[in-house]
């Protein structure tokens, strides 16, 4: 790891920084933890333009994506409101829009991605989304009020994680609520998760840290809740830790994670290009899907063992209540 020294202030509560090594190194980028507040943070801690998210997140429109574990805790959860109006930040392609007006919401949602948006309107019928970023939203709809405002999977993008929070307080009626998700880095991990690095991700969540930020900035949390780790998501982890590098041989290297699509998106798009020639990706899918499916016979013993020890799988729940005016 090479030598770098850390920053002068945590960019997300401003104490000093004392000096210390980094806990990660991904190329120009390094990992460093607070001693304040304990949030962990990339250097440098910038977030890019909308359009290098279109091009990370390519194919993700083929069809509406399932809801995630977030969106399923805040519309089971009983302190969570059952109506009112709610604006969905990050939406989409407008899924959980979709499974909230179901129960009772008249439903707003705003999105960076274009043809994510449009697909919202097409195929769901949604009316009330639009691409646009919130201080877009904000410069349009001054005064605009919610009952709730939900960014799901939004937070650790943000290279401004206060005055994005700042920016999402002004929707909120007084008593109004947030509700929001983030990968647990508690979370039980073998081997690199690609999109969990810099730039795409900028900040590293665990349920103390998280609520700690919301009291601070004028939220009281109402419910936290990790995701239990799943049978199958144990079944991927124990496969991850044991690789036989077959899918790389047969794509010719490793898919680009975050980092190298950032630094080089024009190599980035080739390397896509030639590994999917000749299917060469739909059958290296096939192969790492048949071997997580190999590991769920010794997933059976180990899972067990893994939810007893309390670890968590990749989602951090979090529904809190603006105390403010």
């Amino acid at each position: 790891m090479d030598e770098c020294k850390a920053p002068a202030e945590c960019p997300v509560c401003g104490a000093r920084m004392a000096a210390r090594a980094p806990l990660q190194q991904v190329s120009r980028y390094h990992l460093f933890e607070c001693n304040d507040c304990g949030i962990q943070f990339w250097d440098p801690f910038k977030r890019l333009e909308a359009s290098w998210y279109e091009d990370f997140y390519t194919g993700r429109l083929e069809t509406i994506p399932p809801l995630e574990p977030g969106h399923k805790f805040f519309l089971a959860d009983p302190r969570a409101p059952k109506e009112g109006r709610l604006l969905d930040i990050g939406c989409g392609a407008g899924n959980f829009m979709a499974a909230a007006r179901v129960t009772g919401f008249d439903v707003t949602g705003i999105d960076w991605d274009s043809n994510a948006v449009q697909k919202g309107k097409n195929v769901l019928g949604l009316d009330k989304i639009f691409a646009l970023s919130i201080e877009e939203y904000a410069e349009r709809n001054r005064g605009e009020k919610f009952d709730v405002v939900s960014f799901f999977e939004v937070l650790e993008h943000q290279d401004d994680p206060i005055g994005f929070l700042n920016q999402v307080r002004q929707f909120v009626r007084p008593n109004g609520y947030i509700a929001l998700s983030v990968p647990n880095r508690n979370r039980w991990q073998k081997g690199m998760d690609v999109t969990d690095l810099p730039p795409n991700h900028l900040t590293r969540w665990n349920p103390e840290v998280l609520a700690s930020f919301l009291q601070r900035h004028g939220f009281e949390v109402v419910s936290c809740r990790e995701e239990p780790i799943s049978l199958r998501r144990t079944a991927t982890m124990l496969s991850s830790a044991m690789p036989t590098g077959l899918a790389r041989a047969v794509m010719g290297g490793a898919p680009p994670n975050s980092t190298e699509v950032a630094e080089n998106p024009d190599r980035a798009r080739e390397t896509w290009k030639r590994q999917a020639r000749f299917g060469k990706n739909l059958i290296a899918s096939v192969l790492v899907r048949c071997k997580n499916n190999a590991f769920f016979l010794p997933a059976l013993v180990c899972w067990p063992c893994l939810r007893a020890m309390g670890r968590p799988g990749i989602y951090l729940y979090c529904l809190a209540q603006w105390k403010g005016q």
